[in-house]
């Protein structure tokens, strides 16, 4: 599932940039950093489960000058309450820095706004000192340390933004 198109409207694309459904393959096809590689490979089946979030939930891959840059979703946890994960290609986003960001920050506010979510949250591996500096530049706030969290028992940060409009109603 695509996130839909009246969010890819607000983004404003340039020519270079283009937005496709997400395919777990997108992973494959990125110089994704050494921490990012760790977190994909401490997940057992982790093909199989991101490519299930991506079929069932809003899911995107960016891509700038035809190289696969980003690739992002949600997932949900419970009702009301979904998670966003995100891989990056390294080298093409430390180029990007600026633009990245905004457009990650955009895509954080309009996930929060969506009727049927309350709780959005980021879970960010505590060596990844840059993925939780981005959590805060996006939108969203540190909650608590979860101890031991990783399949290969690292401590992981989980970072939180809230639909102060959401009603259950």
């Amino acid at each position: 599932m695509i996130v839909p198109d009246d969010f890819i409207a607000e983004l404003n694309l340039s020519e270079r940039v283009r937005i496709v459904p997400f395919h777990y393959g997108h992973i494959h096809m990125m110089q994704l950093s050494e921490l990012d590689r760790r977190a994909a490979n401490a997940l057992p089946d982790f093909n199989s489960h991101i490519q299930s979030y991506a079929d069932t939930y809003p899911s995107m891959t960016v891509i700038i000058d035809d190289k696969i840059i980003l690739s992002s979703g949600i997932f949900q946890l419970w009702p009301s309450t979904y998670e966003l994960w995100m891989f990056k290609s390294d080298d093409i986003a430390k180029q990007n820095a600026l633009d990245l960001t905004r457009k990650a920050k955009m895509f954080v506010s309009y996930t929060t706004q969506l009727s049927y979510l309350r709780r959005l949250q980021i879970v960010v591996r505590n060596d990844n000192s840059p993925a939780m500096r981005w959590a805060g530049l996006i939108g969203f706030n540190y909650e608590a340390t979860l101890t031991a969290y990783t399949p290969d028992g690292v401590d992981c940060h989980i970072y939180t933004r809230f639909n102060h409009g959401f009603s259950s109603t």
